[in-house]
């Protein structure tokens, strides 16, 4: 009789079970945590637009880096951010030079630049569906450039290198994609520069822009 009567209970409580999954593993969602804050890490590849040095033996130099973003998230679509940047490159070019008009003699300028950069910024995010979401965002502040330049003759190496603080600006439109409940993946296009404009005695640098491709990770804290 009491094995019948647990039986009887234990089928009806079947229908109450079934209405509600404990835990599902296939349906990603957003941040769960708390706390508004996401942490992002980004890497990046940028194509420049014009020639760093505005003299002979000017050329085109891309550069790569990386930067750390930390964002605070007003709600699921407005955010502010701050962003930390690096990015690195360098160039050789060859040309022929006068010298006093003793002769053409042929030259080689190595140059690296390196950039630093500052900006806070603003972001619009919009949820396509449960795994993907678009976003478009700007960012304005500050760098700082530093230029090297080593130009070689036959017989001499001049070494010169100066750096410059000045404005610095991007924007970027792209997509994100749900790895977890607490993390993203995201890829997008920017396009940013800066006014800054260090020289040497040799040469004058440029104002510069890029368009970059931008990716990385961001996790909730």
């Amino acid at each position: 009789m009491n094995k019948a009567l647990i039986l009887a209970l234990g089928l009806a409580t079947l229908p109450a079970m079934a209405g509600e999954q404990a835990v599902t593993y296939t349906q990603p969602a957003p941040c769960k945590k708390a706390s508004p804050y996401t942490f992002e890490v980004g890497a990046l590849y940028a194509f420049a637009n014009k020639d760093v040095l505005g003299g002979p033996g000017g050329k085109k130099i891309d550069v790569y880096g990386g930067d750390i973003t930390g964002v605070y998230n007003m709600d699921k679509n407005n955010s502010l951010n701050l962003r930390l940047g690096y990015t690195f490159g360098d160039g050789v070019s060859r040309f022929t030079r006068n010298f006093n008009n003793n002769g053409f003699g042929d030259m080689r300028n190595e140059v690296d630049v390196h950039t630093f950069s500052l900006m806070p910024g603003y972001r619009y995010t919009t949820q396509f569906n449960d795994n993907w979401a678009g976003f478009l965002g700007f960012n304005v502040g500050v760098a700082n450039v530093s230029l090297k330049s080593n130009l070689r003759s036959e017989d001499t190496v001049r070494h010169s290198h100066d750096s410059e603080y000045g404005f610095a600006y991007s924007a970027e439109a792209g997509l994100r994609y749900r790895l977890c409940e607490n993390s993203d993946w995201f890829v997008a296009y920017e396009f940013y520069g800066n006014n800054a404009t260090p020289g040497t005695p040799r040469n004058s640098m440029n104002k510069q822009t890029y368009h970059a491709v931008r990716t990385g990770v961001s996790f909730c804290f």
